[in-house]
């Protein structure tokens, strides 16, 4: 995918033939997955992953194509918000093999970067670095010093909550017959409801820990290598306290 992005032309033939290979990885890895991978949570997030991928590079391949020399889409994306900015963007020197990194530096962040952070088309709402500084972006060696203890941080929260519990039990809390809540509320106790909300929001926690766990790592290898930016990787998440509606929670 980066390598088609970075390397290829809008015309060339090689867009649309990946594309039946993008659409395979999902299509053959998904049930793999149920087979390989015994957490509900890991699977469910490859499985996300995997259709993401084919997604973006639909997007960013064949509908808005994204090339090297045009240091972004080539053919301008009709949303409104991007009619001023696509115009704005610079044509790069593509000739010479000393541009092989920088094509592939290109693709690379091309793929991974899919709010389009730091860029001319960089899409509304992505949450800053610094909320009382929405200019400011870290250093390279304070940004790798803050994933790296984000990720061991969701790292061992995942821990404590993935070996917490007695599977046996959950067999029991959970059985079939105590799934259906409406149709049986004289018998609810309050002991289910309070297990059921606090499992509920420590699935959710525990979603939010595994998507800042890999974002946080893809990010720390990807600048310690030089293969994007700093400015590439702003928080995924804004602030809980912007999300009282229904604008605020989606951005």
């Amino acid at each position: 995918m980066s390598t088609v992005v970075g390397f290829t032309s809008t015309d060339s033939l090689l867009r649309p033939a990946l594309l039946p290979v993008m659409f395979a990885i999902p299509w053959f890895s998904i049930p793999k997955s149920y087979e390989q991978i015994s957490w509900t949570m890991w699977r469910n997030l490859l499985a996300a992953e995997g259709v993401t991928r084919l997604l973006h590079y639909v997007e960013i391949a064949l509908i808005t194509k994204w090339t090297y020399s045009a240091d972004g889409p080539s053919k301008p994306n009709r949303n409104v918000q991007y009619a001023n900015k696509t115009a704005a963007l610079a044509v790069r020197e593509t000739k010479g093999k000393a541009r092989m990194w920088d094509r592939l530096r290109f693709g690379l962040g091309a793929s991974l970067n899919h709010r389009c952070n730091g860029t001319a088309v960089e899409v509304k709402n992505v949450p800053p670095f610094s909320k009382h500084d929405p200019s400011y972006a870290p250093s390279r060696s304070e940004f790798l010093r803050r994933t790296a203890m984000r990720a061991s941080i969701c790292y061992l929260i995942m821990d404590v909550l993935t070996s917490s519990g007695d599977p046996a039990n959950n067999f029991q809390t959970f059985a079939l017959d105590l799934v259906p809540v409406f149709t049986r509320l004289h018998t609810v106790t309050t002991e289910q409801v309070v297990v059921r909300t606090v499992t509920s929001v420590g699935t959710l926690f525990s979603i939010y820990c595994l998507v800042n766990l890999m974002r946080s790592v893809v990010g720390f290898f990807s600048v310690l290598l030089y293969f994007t930016d700093v400015t590439s990787w702003r928080p995924m998440f804004g602030s809980l306290g912007e999300a009282y509606s229904i604008r605020g929670f989606w951005g």
